[in-house]
């Protein structure tokens, strides 16, 4: 999952039907704060690029996300964080809620 927060795009809502199991995504810009609600059903895992600068700008329900359980933090690719999450309900948040396109 990989949103494009750019322009004057301020939020998205989509989801997806898996084998009758829901995955869901909504994320809003709120001031410079990316806020994004992920749901993933049982047995699945998600690939997540997370707008931000650093590790250290996203948290998942209020605590840093690599500390987060079902979350874990890949690399730094081009302006975003990637993490691979497992199943269940997360909420991440990061300081930086635009990216550079080029």
């Amino acid at each position: 999952m990989k949103p494009y927060p750019v322009g004057n795009l301020r939020f998205a809502k989509a989801g997806y039907l898996l084998k009758y199991r829901p995955i869901k995504s909504e994320w809003h810009i709120r001031g410079s704060k990316f806020n994004w609600e992920i749901s993933i059903p049982a047995n699945t895992t998600a690939t997540i690029y997370v707008p931000a600068e650093k590790e250290g700008d996203v948290t998942e329900s209020g605590r840093e996300a690599s500390k987060s359980e079902g979350v874990k933090f890949v690399k730094l690719e081009s302006g975003r964080a990637v993490y691979k999450i497992g199943s269940g309900s997360y909420h991440f948040i990061s300081k930086n809620g635009r990216i550079n396109v080029n």
